[in-house]
């Protein structure tokens, strides 16, 4: 868990924690990386570090926040979610590439954390993990792959595959 608190100090405290994680993840994955090694990367102490937050992902979790908070708004003005989908990820495609080079169970797991409703019945409770699940591996493979397609390319994509998913294991 994330402790940011109105405070600019704190802000700009977790923003460069952030930068650095963000820069160290190009070289490293994330279970290797330590507190010493943001902290020697950014300039803030220990204690500052653990003041924001309570380790590494935690400071992953607080930038999928923003952006999601900022991706919800698109969706609200948004008739094809997946076009807005793709064109949102696309415009932050940095903080994509580095979550999809570590792990793309961590990409999945925070998606699920903000989309993720306790109403669903059965039935929704699986199409919405199918549904998570294609478009987290998606986004992961097209960034990994270096964004070859265009956006409007990866739409066709997911709605086809989206489309034909049904036939497969039939």
């Amino acid at each position: 868990m994330y402790h940011i608190s109105n405070d600019l100090r704190a802000k700009k405290s977790a923003e460069k924690i952030y930068r650095s994680l963000r820069h160290i993840l190009f070289n490293k994955s994330i279970e290797h990386i330590t507190i010493t090694d943001i902290k020697n990367e950014c300039g803030v102490s220990r204690a500052t570090f653990y003041r924001l937050f309570d380790n590494v992902i935690d400071v992953l979790e607080m930038k999928m926040d923003y952006f999601i908070l900022l991706y919800k708004k698109d969706l609200l003005q948004s008739q094809d979610h997946i076009s807005t989908f793709y064109n949102f990820w696309n415009n932050h495609n940095d903080f994509i590439y580095i979550l999809s080079k570590q792990q793309e169970h961590i990409l999945k797991k925070l998606f699920i954390k903000h989309f993720y409703q306790t109403s669903y019945n059965k039935l929704d409770l699986y199409l919405f993990e199918v549904q998570i699940s294609v478009m987290t591996g998606l986004l992961s493979k097209w960034v990994e792959r270096g964004k070859q397609e265009s956006v409007d390319e990866m739409i066709k994509i997911t709605k086809q595959i989206l489309n034909n998913t049904s036939n497969l294991l039939l």
